[in-house]
């Protein structure tokens, strides 16, 4: 897509075994929320949504569908990766439609799957230097869209 994600904008999205990658106008900021909705592919390994800072990736989540399966978050910066995060849980089912709400807090993603809380990660990269969205991997991205001005109670 050529046009900047804009807040309120919804974007549905064909199936296809692409990276969804686009600008987020104006950055992204405290209160705004991402929603995703896709499907992993049933012989998808490892899926990856980014938020992109440049060559910088401020959150790295990768559920990982191997022997053992976990979700990964972690951050990339200068080249640098940095100490993963695991959670050994899986909430996503190959081949079921899944939908993810990343919640943009002040200091923190807070990741919701399926509307149930999954996993809180602190920033390692400044808000205001993240301003491209990219889901890449075995999915199907099915839709995505982001909105501001979110109230967590």
């Amino acid at each position: 897509m050529s046009s900047p994600l804009a807040r309120g904008s919804v974007f549905p999205l064909l199936p296809q075994n692409l990276c969804f990658t686009d600008p987020i106008q104006g950055g992204l900021h405290d209160g705004m929320k991402i929603y995703i909705a896709g499907v992993v592919h049933s012989s998808g390994n490892r899926c990856v949504c980014l938020y992109r800072s440049r060559s910088d990736i401020a959150l790295h989540f990768n559920p990982c569908f191997e022997e053992t399966e976990y979700v990964v978050c972690n951050s990339l910066e200068g080249e640098n990766w940095g100490t993963e995060e695991r959670k050994h849980e899986m909430p996503f089912v190959k081949g079921q439609l899944f939908k993810i709400e990343i919640w943009v807090k002040n200091n923190s993603y807070m990741v919701t799957v399926e509307g149930k809380h999954f996993v809180e990660y602190k920033h390692r990269i400044p808000l205001s230097r993240v301003d491209t969205i990219a889901v890449c991997g075995c999915v199907d991205v099915k839709e995505i869209s982001i909105s501001a001005n979110f109230m967590l109670f």
